[in-house]
């Protein structure tokens, strides 16, 4: 997770038939990255035993699916959570709407309301998960973001 283009080049492989044309592979990337940048992600990769070289000689992921649990974040994914929000930041100007979506919503709930709710994003992520999983014909890597939080103080009945 210390560079957000691994997991990209990872899930890059899932339909690009890939050996060494690291140019092409890097000019891929939104934004692109350099060849040498591609490569090195290439090798670390391979040695996490994320890709791996297949009987015809181009590179493929190990699992269709990467998935970290939420509870185990740890600096380096928090990290990368951080950079792929600075992403969507951009991506809301440098890409098209029809290429992305997003929204943002405001409400008012109690603390056993928004467990709910935080259950419901985390089933709503699993979901996407499976129907990802099971697509058969990738055309192009997206990342979604999902955030909750809080944007105010929680009060007591006294409080106020």
């Amino acid at each position: 997770y210390d560079k957000w283009y691994y997991a990209v080049i990872r899930d890059i492989l899932a339909y690009v038939p890939f050996k060494d044309d690291y140019e092409h592979l890097a000019c891929l990337l939104e934004p692109s990255i350099s060849p040498a940048e591609a490569k090195r992600s290439i090798k670390l990769l391979e040695k996490l035993k994320l890709i791996q070289v297949n009987e015809s000689g181009y590179y493929t992921r190990t699992d269709k699916v990467l998935r970290t649990k939420t509870e185990t974040m740890n600096s380096a994914l928090m990290n990368y959570v951080h950079k792929m929000m600075d992403k969507a930041k951009t991506a809301s100007t440098r890409i098209s709407r029809d290429d992305r979506s997003m929204s943002c919503v405001g409400f008012v709930v109690s603390e056993k309301t928004y467990k709910v709710i935080k259950s419901e994003v985390d089933e709503f992520r699993a979901r996407i998960l499976k129907i990802a999983e099971e697509d058969q014909d990738p055309e192009r890597v997206y990342h979604m973001n999902v955030q909750i939080f809080p944007v105010s103080k929680k009060i007591q009945g006294e409080d106020w």
